[in-house]
């Protein structure tokens, strides 16, 4: 990928992390979107925007009419287009699922701003985050995998009394020995 920014370095910056977060629940034209992003000119928007289409992680949608001009309509690419349900395992990591990847981490920063705009600062208990080292046998991972997805399955879908109230993200990343691992304790819990 030499001369273009694959979808991490895309991601990367903060104000394309921003153009992200803003269209991760929603289509937005270009100067919507110019709006949302809050003190940055339209014109680097505009760059940025470009750069996030060129490294595949945004699309364009066809045209609208507005006002008699048209328009290009923003939304995440169709690998994000609706989030992967607890089933849902990406078997090998590609250059083609590290923009699904992208998408994926641009939904969760998303949630996490619209927590933090909804809460003002005050304490959420429903709210955290965490990352662990597990030492398992394949057969392990299977079984947890699992167990999870039969423990999640009740609450994936809208029934009676129940609401959404909360957003779960789970990444599995295989661990490479020692020399990959963070220089940090087992557990970091927020």
């Amino acid at each position: 990928m030499s001369g273009e920014l694959n979808s991490f370095e895309a991601l990367f910056h903060p104000v394309r992390l921003r153009i992200l977060q803003a269209v991760a629940s929603r289509r937005v034209t270009v100067s919507e979107l110019a709006a949302l992003v809050e003190g940055v000119a339209a014109t680097t928007v505009y760059r940025h925007v470009n750069t996030l289409i060129a490294s595949g992680v945004l699309t364009v949608i066809p045209k609208r009419s507005r006002h008699g001009s048209p328009q290009r309509e923003l939304a995440l690419s169709e690998d994000g287009a609706r989030p992967p349900d607890i089933n849902t395992i990406h078997p090998s990591p590609t250059h083609e699922s590290q923009r699904a990847f992208v998408v994926f981490l641009a939904r969760l920063a998303s949630e996490f701003a619209r927590l933090i705009e909804s809460t003002k600062g005050s304490v959420t208990p429903d709210f955290g985050y965490s990352q662990t080292l597990l030492y398992v046998t394949d057969e392990d991972l299977r079984h947890i995998r699992e167990c999870l997805r039969e423990l999640l399955r009740p609450h994936l879908r809208p029934r009676t009394g129940r609401e959404a109230r909360t957003t779960l993200g789970m990444v599995l990343i295989p661990d490479d020995g020692p020399a990959s691992r963070m220089e940090a304790p087992d557990a970091a819990t927020h």
